[in-house]
């Protein structure tokens, strides 16, 4: 039997609306991301700044222009995101990222993936990718 590879987005739009419900630091609109995922998570923020002085540019070590969720092989949650991006941007790039982290994806098949452009693993990333951007807009855009 064949695993189905479409997006949940019942389960993105639920997560995201379990949040907005359950926060104690959303008292208005527009709130603070960053507030909110420390709330429901311990993910380590960093800008791709804090990537400077290496052989590779942040977007070669991260896989992204805009940000990435990683995880440092000890169960830890790092994600990186881009501060030169307009503000927009990087809000939604942080709500995806988050979204990631709250739909219990596989973040290191998503790594090798973008290492290794396995086709293989191209059906998965695509779902993760999908579900993570409605989680996005559902959290940002309720």
């Amino acid at each position: 039997m064949q695993e189905d590879f479409s997006p949940d987005f019942k389960t993105a739009c639920s997560k995201a609306d379990e949040i907005l419900v359950c926060s104690n630091t959303i008292t208005t609109f527009p709130f603070s991301l960053s507030k909110v995922m420390d709330e429901f998570t311990e993910i380590e923020k960093r800008p791709f700044s804090s990537l400077s002085g290496k052989s590779l540019s942040p977007s070669q070590i991260v896989g992204s222009d805009d940000g990435a969720l990683l995880t440092d092989g000890c169960g830890n949650f790092l994600m990186y995101y881009n501060e030169g991006k307009p503000q927009v941007r990087l809000r939604f790039t942080l709500g995806h990222e988050f979204g990631h982290y709250m739909l219990g994806h596989d973040m290191e098949l998503v790594t090798l993936y973008r290492q290794k452009n396995d086709p293989c693993l191209e059906l998965l990333y695509k779902k993760y990718e999908a579900e993570s951007n409605m989680f996005a807009a559902q959290l940002l855009m309720p």
